[in-house]
Order: structure tokens, then C-alpha cells, then sequence
């Protein structure tokens, strides 16, 4: 969790199961856990595009390339949970708009945006389901920009509730 201390100007370390820390979003804490790595499928796919952007961005990009992201990231700050603005890197904003790309089996962008914001975006909804016909509705607005330019796309992203082995129907609803 970010937060903004009265107390304390920096923080780090950890206190009995608290990790105090900061990154390039702000101060933070945490409690201390054993990282996990499932390794699935989805996880490896966003491993790959972001191993394959890497190499692109030090071996293909041209320097002007990496300049134009350099400026377009300088010049288009990202909110962090507090709403604070953040400015990340060229390449992390050139990462952050390919991977989806890549994820959709579209063309990478390697020219950094002309223009310096992330993009209006209306929400879409109200979003309908019937399970009988294992069918989703999901209505958007097609007056936003990106939705009437070549090579642009909206990804939706669906998950299912999982269920550990063993576990019956009662035993999830007390989660």
C-alpha cells in the first residue's frame, strides 16, 4: 500500500511483518510474504513481449526513436494510487503501450505518440451476460478516438473464479 507519512520523511526496512520501502511511485509498506511464481501460461506471455520490447528498444529502436519516448514520457505524467503524479521512463512507456499490442498479435508501435497524454477512454457498459448461451455483451462508445484509427484496439480481459481442489461450494462462500 502507497501512503504519505506525517511521521516519517523515509522509511525502510521491515518491523516485525511490515516492509517499509519506497520506489518511483512513493513510500510504501507491505507485509512481508514468500513471493510465489505460478508460472502460467499468461504470465509467460507478458514475459516473452516484455523480454522481446527490451531487445527491441536497444537494438532496433533508433536513437531519435528513443528520444521521442524520452520526451512523450517526460512529458505525460501517470497517477499512482494517490493520485499523485509520476513520470516514468521512455522505455517503460514504450513497454506499457506494446505489450497489450503484442498480447492482441498487433504491430508494434515503435514511434512514440505525437501527442502527450494516455488517451480518453469511455468505459463501456452496462455489460450483460447469459450464461445459457455462454454469451457476454459488452457495448462501448465508438465516438472515442482510438476506436477510429487503423491499428488501435480495446482488450478485454475475463477471469473465472477458481477453486482449490477439494473445496466445496460452502467452503468458497466463506472466503
Amino acid at each position: 500500500m502507497i501512503f504519505k507519512s506525517p511521521i516519517f520523511a523515509q522509511a525502510s526496512g521491515s518491523i516485525a511483518g511490515t516492509v517499509f520501502s519506497r520506489n518511483a511511485g512513493g513510500m510504501y509498506v507491505r507485509s512481508r510474504s514468500n513471493p510465489t511464481n505460478p508460472n502460467t501460461d499468461a504470465q509467460q506471455a507478458v514475459r516473452d513481449a516484455m523480454r522481446q520490447l527490451v531487445v527491441a528498444w536497444t537494438t532496433e529502436l533508433t536513437n531519435t526513436q528513443r528520444e521521442d519516448w524520452n520526451t512523450y514520457a517526460f512529458n505525460t505524467p501517470t497517477l499512482n494510487k494517490l493520485g499523485e503524479p509520476t513520470h516514468k521512463t521512455g522505455q517503460q512507456m514504450y513497454i506499457r503501450g506494446n505489450i497489450p499490442r503484442l498480447q492482441a498479435s498487433m504491430a508494434r508501435a515503435d514511434n512514440a505518440p505525437g501527442v502527450f497524454n494516455l488517451g480518453d477512454f469511455t468505459p463501456p457498459g452496462p455489460i450483460s451476460a447469459d450464461a445459457s448461451a455462454n454469451n457476454i455483451i459488452i457495448p462501448f462508445t465508438d465516438s472515442d478516438a482510438w476506436a477510429n484509427e487503423d491499428e488501435n484496439g480495446m482488450l478485454i480481459y475475463m477471469s473465472g473464479r477458481r477453486t482449490r481442489p477439494g473445496r466445496s461450494e460452502k467452503d468458497r462462500s466463506n472466503c
